[in-house]
């Protein structure tokens, strides 16, 4: 499915790529912290989101 991300606002489009609205730190699901660039699983936060 695809998103108009024009449709939505800044802060809803960072939440929905996986990025803190308010400090752009990526995280997971429920708004767990990412795991640093190079971790076990990297861009697990953007994905999972998809």
């Amino acid at each position: 499915k695809l998103v108009d991300f024009g449709t939505f606002s800044v802060a809803e489009s960072a939440a929905r790529q996986g990025r803190n609205p308010r400090t752009g730190e990526r995280t997971g699901p429920g708004g767990r912290r990412h795991p640093p660039a190079g971790g076990p699983d990297p861009g697990v936060g953007v994905h999972r989101l998809l």
